[in-house]
């Protein structure tokens, strides 16, 4: 160790000025950095702020200046001024440097401690062997720097453990709040950087300044320098984290974190909305917070955040254990609402999925609003017009909405209705309205809408427990008593009591301040005559004169040896769980029935239960189940099962034995549980099944059966050409008039009334002409104009009465009228280059041939759109032409259309005719 001084000498130079030499003191300090980590006042930041010189040569330039001074007689007494200076200064800097290595040695010892113990309740060996006037700075300083150490390692721990996906209440040091709030920021971190969001944003801005967050949010962390360039918080809105149990709530206002890991951020309400993928699957907004979840079959990690399959869901998709049945059920879909189908779907259930229907909905009803782009009814959210007037409150439902009068209940939970809006309820003034107790160290505080139950100074929060603990400051190192006073924790806070007391076996020496042992085999005589008395540290022990072998001790008159019987003396070493049998010379640690040996960590043997139902090769059979017990196990017959009758004779052994162990046989509950299902009953290994005949389904109850209505399930599809009628069970087909049912059962044939070899005679008339139409038939009377008669070869034809004829009239004047009677369905489909329903051919002979349609007569309902001249179209070649429909028609409907044809000759008209058209329009489609 190389030490320098530092003194200030006035010197009278020749020039009769006065100089002054300053040297500071230096040490120079051979610690190294690693073991200075949390302990930096042991380093000299100042080594080179001034010369280090030598003392013997600024002792040599001293007596020069003095020997080469005018004031000769002085001399003397300058050196000795100067050497009581010297060794004045000298002996303070030596307790200097004598406080500054016990501080570097016992931060040194208490960061090795927590290396290599992991605790920091008992200072090392190495350095007990100081002064008593040292001994509680020591102490302090071993106690902060041994906690800091650990600190780092927990926050170390509890980010690895976030790392691997671990539980934070499931750590290496759940005492530790450093473990847990380190786990946790890393937590958050991993699913900021999952969420693909900037680590910077300041909506995290509470959490940049902790390291875990940043580590685990980047993959090479950010520095802070980066934290304020890219957010400006410039410490704002920061978390602070503590590692003791300070009382910091009201400091951490911008966040909050739950016991289950949510991470709680104040001022956002859509925090699912505005983080992505915050969530593996499912994200759930709560007040002020989120919390995530799964799809059904899987469960949430411990990390609350992924999810894992569900090995106890055995049942198939679309179904669902009943955990009462013990059995698979199916889920109805359509029922709970968790079908995709539109609005213009109906919802189908079927044993295990669903289907959806198309239903062609022309209107949306009455409150809804028919969205072009999914092609569906949504609801009309009325209030958002603000229909309802003062001191009402909209609330819209689908379909409609209601006014209703604001009450106090309208304001929700922790709100009470003043002067027309919901004020915040004080629950913290009343005892009455919240459920803090003071007897469990807990105080309210109100927040709005609702209040928290903080723990009271001196306590803190047991994630665990769920309750407030007292904090022990003495053993954390939070006190103010002095080095020679004793901390003593007390419920809530802590004592300092003075070191007096030396306790059983020492004295209080009133010189030096210790406890000195008492020499009890000196002071009293303890032993008998036959022992020799051996004086320990704080007792004695009477050894016997006569040496008896191991596990033996000598009589009470020092004669003979006999076995001690450990077991009732309880100097054995067996643990809680092992029965202790003695044995001569010694004992042995045997564990119960069902029990086993195991050696624990400090090599100390006990006994642990054996749990049978874990084991390779089972113990009870597939259709139980196995639960273990305390030294054993007994098996519980699954649901279905049962155990077989026992024998009214069995012995308690027996009884105990098939009750713990018996085999489980299946239970036919459709046997012996009559009427169980309404229809059909179907048993299966360890449960039953209800089924329903063809024609119904299984209700919700899973026991009765509900007809199936085929007609309006299945009404797109056409079950029936005609009318669809539902029975129990099924359904039956059934035709409008005029029609009968076909022998298949669902379409419809058309009845011909006209068909001459039927007995039915409708059209009697001896002009009448039958025309059979879908449905229906048509009695035409051929009425012949004026000039014309009734042809006798062609009933449908009217001649000219006369043959002769004069002048212009000959050729002008129709020779004949033809009837013509043409039946159609209603809405028949037409190509787009039309129908031709009627052709007319005239003779080749002439020149030219003219052809001439027109509508004569349109007779239809008055909700039926009638034909005009854009329905029909003619197309002339050569010497014929075709009546082309070129719309489709909707009955019923009767078109009558005169076609008229015109023969000429050198541009003369030789000749003409009529042909009408008597179109029959049927009102049904088929």
């Amino acid at each position: 160790m190389c030490l320098f001084i530092s003194v200030f000498v006035p010197i009278r130079t020749r020039q009769t000025s006065i100089q002054f030499i300053y040297i500071r003191p230096t040490r120079l300090n051979r610690v190294s950095c690693e073991e200075q980590s949390y302990y930096t006042h042991c380093t000299s930041s100042s080594i080179n702020d001034y010369r280090i010189v030598d003392f013997n040569k600024i002792l040599s330039n001293i007596l020069k200046i003095i020997v080469n001074s005018n004031m000769r007689a002085m001399k003397l007494n300058i050196i000795g001024v100067i050497l009581c200076l010297i060794f004045s200064y000298l002996d303070r800097v030596l307790a200097d440097e004598q406080i500054a290595d016990y501080i570097r040695k016992c931060c040194i010892s208490g960061l090795r401690n927590a290396r290599t113990t992991s605790v920091c309740d008992k200072m090392d060996s190495t350095i007990v062997n100081i002064s008593n006037l040292w001994l509680g700075l020591c102490s302090s300083t071993f106690g902060v720097c041994c906690s800091k150490e650990l600190d780092r390692q927990n926050c170390e721990l509890g980010r690895l453990a976030a790392l691997e996906g671990a539980s934070c209440n499931k750590g290496f040091n759940l005492t530790s709040t450093s473990y847990t709030n380190c786990c946790r920021a890393c937590q958050v971190g991993l699913a900021v950087k999952a969420s693909q969001q900037k680590c910077t944003d300041p909506l995290f801005s509470f959490l940049l300044n902790i390291d875990s967050y940043r580590l685990c949010c980047s993959d090479d962390g950010f520095s802070n320098s980066e934290l304020e360039s890219e957010s400006g918080l410039e410490g704002k809105n920061k978390l602070v984290l503590y590692t003791d149990h300070d009382e910091r709530e009201e400091e951490i206002v911008e966040s909050r974190e739950t016991v289950d890991g949510t991470i709680v951020l104040s001022g956002d309400d859509d925090i699912c909305g505005k983080i992505p993928n915050l969530c593996e699957q499912v994200c759930i907004n709560t007040y002020d917070a989120y919390r995530c979840s799964c799809h059904p079959g899987y469960k949430l990690n411990d990390n609350n955040v992924t999810c894992y399959a569900d090995k106890n869901n055995i049942c198939p998709s679309g179904y669902v254990l009943d955990g009462n049945q013990g059995k698979c059920v199916d889920i109805d879909e359509c029922q709970e609402q968790l079908h995709d189908c539109k609005t213009s779907q109906y919802c189908h259930n079927t044993i295990g999925g669903y289907h959806c229907l198309n239903i062609k909905a022309k209107n949306c009803p009455a409150g809804y609003l028919y969205n072009v782009k999914s092609d569906e009814c949504e609801d009309d959210d009325e209030c958002i017009q603000s229909p309802c007037e003062k001191g009402y409150k909209c609330s819209n439902y689908p379909g409609g909405y209601d006014c209703n009068l604001i009450s106090s209940e309208t304001c929700g939970t922790g709100f009470l209705l003043k002067n027309g809006s919901c004020i915040d309820i004080d629950e913290c003034a009343q005892s009455t309205t919240n459920s803090c107790r003071n007897d469990l160290h807990q105080e309210c505080k109100n927040t709005v809408g609702n209040y928290h139950c903080n723990c009271l100074p001196g306590y803190s929060l047991d994630v665990t427990q769920n309750k407030c603990v007292d904090i022990n400051e003495c053993s954390i190192n939070n006190h103010n008593c002095l080095p020679t006073q004793r901390c003593d924790n007390t419920i809530g806070s802590y004592i300092c009591t003075r070191w007096t007391s030396c306790g059983t076996g020492y004295t209080l020496n009133a010189g030096t301040g210790n406890c000195d042992d008492i020499n009890e085999c000196e002071e009293h005589k303890v032993c008998r005559s036959h022992e020799r008395c051996i004086n320990t540290n704080g007792s004695y022990r009477c050894e016997n004169l006569m040496q008896c072998p191991s596990g033996f001790r000598s009589t009470s008159d020092g004669t003979s040896c006999i076995d001690i019987n450990e077991c009732e003396t309880g100097d054995h070493n067996c643990g809680e769980k092992q029965i202790c049998r003695n044995r001569n010379g010694g004992y042995i640690c045997a564990c119960p029935a069902g029990h086993q040996v195991i050696r624990l960590s400090d090599s100390v043997n006990s006994c642990e239960d054996i749990n049978e139902c874990a084991e390779d090769s089972p113990v009870c059979s597939s259709n139980a189940n196995c639960y273990n017990t305390i030294g054993s196990y007994y098996c519980e017959c699954k649901p279905g099962f049962q155990r077989k009758s026992l024998n009214s004779n069995a012995n308690s052994m027996d009884q105990e034995n098939w009750y713990a162990h018996g085999q489980c046989f299946d239970v036919d509950e459709c046997q012996s549980i009559p009427g169980l299902c309404q229809q059909k009953c179907v048993n299966f290994w360890g449960g039953y099944r209800c089924t329903c005949n063809q024609g119904y389904e299984l209700s919700h109850d899973n026991r009765t059966c509900n007809d199936i209505d085929e007609c309006e399930v299945h009404k797109d599809y056409k079950l029936c050409m005609g009318f669809c009628i539902n029975t129990p069970g099924s359904y039956q087909c059934s035709c409008p008039r005029g029609y009968t049912l076909a022998s298949d059962k669902t379409s419809c044939r058309d009845i011909d009334e006209c068909d001459t070899t039927s007995n039915n005679h409708v059209c009697t008339g001896r002009n009448d002409i039958c025309t059979n139409i879908r449905g229906s038939f048509k009695c035409t009377t051929i009425n012949c104009p004026s000039g014309y008669m009734n042809d006798a070869d062609q009933k449908n034809r009217c001649r000219q009465s006369s043959n002769f004829c004069e002048g212009e009239e000959c050729y002008t004047k129709p020779s004949a009228f033809t009837y013509n009677f043409i039946t159609f369905v209603s809405k028949l489909m037409i190509p787009p280059d039309g129908r031709t329903i009627f052709t007319l051919r005239g003779p080749i002979w002439y020149d030219d041939i003219d052809f001439e349609l027109k509508i004569i007569r349109v007779q239809a309902a008055p909700n039926i759109v009638k034909a005009t001249d854009s329905y029909f179209d003619t197309l002339k070649s050569n010497n014929q032409v075709n009546v082309i429909l070129k719309k489709k028609l909707e009955g019923p409907q009767d078109v009558e259309l005169a076609l008229s044809m015109t023969v000429f000759t050198n541009g003369m008209p030789r000749g003409k005719s009529v042909a009408k058209l008597f179109l029959f329009v049927s009102q049904y489609t088929f």
